[in-house]
């Protein structure tokens, strides 16, 4: 795919040229694909300091440069450093010198990693805009893989139905999604189905997301989660979802500070203040209102939150879930509840963005 994509980037720059412009496209292409397959080969550090080196020679074009901001953000994606990675998609896509295909690429993984750091809306934004640029396949199912992470099970579904009518190549990641949306609409047993049926067509690759989301949901006879999740044989896309955690919400990582708005404010205000397990809470629904990679950062986003937010939030558990990304790296997911449906944290949630505050609705 990384090949594919790259002889088509290369295709259009070299398109009009004169000899010594074909010349200096030859030397890019040879620089740019000695850099390409140390990224094939695993070796992302050397790929990324081989970009950088045709990033920092400044006798290319906005084209190269903007293959090789991208290609080298897929080398810190790979690497675990999403931050880097958003940083060079955004220049890639702001040099404007990508080809179709992989203008919509560079905005698909940007959505996703936008996704990851509770982004939603921008995240959205970039799958809109990646349906605008191709309207393929591809694009319809990143995008509805968005709308099932933030809510909107409903019109996942119907991007994907848009999706399937296209034939795309990743069958499987289809039937996922739309499990995932059939299990936000708490229609359970169809989205089951669609589980086993994703399953069925990749039952020897270790996808830790679709595992989870087959086991949760049920399912039997699922593998063992083990190694870094792997993504699609046509787009090698990290689609694991920050919805998602790993372990049990009653276990050492979850623990919940509830509200009491009639405790004095020195009370409120202290680190202590009511911290106590979840084992005895049900419900299946949370809302999720941040997320970040260091547990002591999480657990300040809670005390701000329970500061600035106390009237709205009175009665309910904030807590920290640790879990695992998209890259399978760990992160720490800030929520509220739970509650037995969508509609008291949905409401919650309405009022929250309203005021600036980023959030989604859930299930445990």
């Amino acid at each position: 795919m990384l090949r594919r994509i790259a002889a088509i980037a290369l295709a259009g720059c070299l398109m009009g040229m004169g000899v010594s412009d074909s010349v200096a496209a030859s030397r890019a292409d040879k620089r740019l694909s000695a850099a390409q397959s140390a990224f094939q080969a695993g070796n992302f550090s050397r790929a990324i300091s081989r970009f950088s080196d045709i990033i920092s020679a400044g006798s290319y074009g906005k084209a190269v440069l903007a293959q090789a901001f991208y290609y080298r953000g897929l080398a810190f994606q790979r690497s675990g450093k999403p931050i880097e990675a958003l940083a060079d998609f955004t220049n890639a896509l702001w040099l404007e010198g990508l080809p179709k295909p992989v203008h919509a690429q560079c905005l698909i993984r940007r959505g996703y990693l936008r996704l990851e750091q509770s982004q939603n809306d921008a995240a959205l934004e970039d799958m809109n805009s990646a349906v605008r640029t191709l309207d393929d396949a591809e694009s319809h199912m990143a995008r509805a893989k968005v709308l099932v992470a933030t809510g909107k099970p409903e019109a996942a579904i119907k991007d994907l139905a848009l999706a399937e009518q296209m034939n795309p190549n990743r069958k499987w990641f289809l039937h996922m999604v739309r499990a995932e949306a059939l299990d936000g609409l708490g229609r359970r047993g169809e989205a089951l189905s669609e589980a086993r049926a994703a399953i069925e067509i990749i039952p020897d690759r270790k996808y830790a997301p679709l595992n989870r989301l087959y086991a949760r949901l049920g399912g039997h006879g699922g593998r063992q989660l083990a190694g870094r999740p792997v993504a699609g044989p046509d787009s090698g896309l990290t689609t694991g979802s920050i919805r998602r955690s790993s372990g049990s919400e009653a276990g050492d990582w979850a623990k919940a500070t509830r509200i009491d708005p009639a405790a004095p404010a020195a009370k409120r205000g202290r680190e202590a203040a009511a911290v106590k397990a979840l084992s005895g809470k049900s419900g299946d629904y949370v809302l999720q209102l941040a997320a970040s990679r260091s547990l002591e950062a999480a657990k300040k986003a809670v005390h701000r939150m329970a500061r600035l937010n106390r009237p709205l939030l009175a009665g309910h558990d904030l807590f920290v879930v640790k879990g695992l990304d998209r890259s399978n790296q760990r992160v720490f997911r800030v929520r509220l509840g739970p509650f037995n449906d969508r509609t008291k944290p949905a409401g919650i949630c309405a009022r929250l963005k309203s005021s600036g505050q980023d959030c989604f609705v859930t299930r445990r």
